[in-house]
């Protein structure tokens, strides 16, 4: 069955042999972004569909452990359906989460990803262990309807960690 989900109600899915995929609905309030992140000690991942039935994306990852978190501009009054697939042999459960995106903007960039910003300004990324210093450097750029997204790669004390912080440039 179809389990409906709100910004601050979350939903829970229990998986089979028989049933590897659930959906899930969310039709927004307001315009705007809106971040979905599963709970699991499993594998998931989403496809995310419009009112038309066309597919707005597929997400496999960015959460915590295999866990998926994507961010996603929504139209309000509009119903989107989530399938939701927990890649385990074994019966299980997970939990599907929708928030209201809240950017992190500094100096006009909106910052995505693994990376905080410091008192001094300066943008720390993660993973990063105590004591170590790393470097980042541009992987690719593009435009996107949202404007310019830049994503990095970075090094920390040599070893390579991948791409892991976008910023946006409105």
């Amino acid at each position: 069955s179809i389990v409906p989900i709100t910004v601050g109600t979350p939903g829970t899915a229990e998986f089979s042999e028989e049933a590897r995929w659930v959906p899930f609905t969310f039709t927004p309030e307001n315009d705007g972004k809106y971040v979905f992140y599963t709970e699991s000690d499993y594998n998931t991942q989403a496809y995310l569909y419009d009112g038309n039935d066309q597919e707005i994306g597929w997400y496999y990852e960015g959460g915590e452990g295999d866990n998926f978190r994507f961010t996603a501009r929504l139209n309000a009054g509009e119903e989107y359906l989530l399938n939701v697939a927990v890649m385990n042999s074994e019966d299980c459960s997970c939990t599907v989460h929708v928030e209201e995106y809240v950017p992190n903007i500094v100096g006009g960039m909106e910052l995505y990803g693994d990376a905080s910003v410091m008192e001094d300004g300066s943008v720390q990324l993660t993973p990063a262990e105590d004591g170590k210093t790393g470097s980042a450097w541009l992987a690719d750029s593009y435009d996107t309807e949202n404007g310019l997204k830049v994503d990095f790669s970075w090094y920390t004390e040599g070893d390579y960690f991948g791409d892991g912080m976008t910023m946006m440039f409105s």
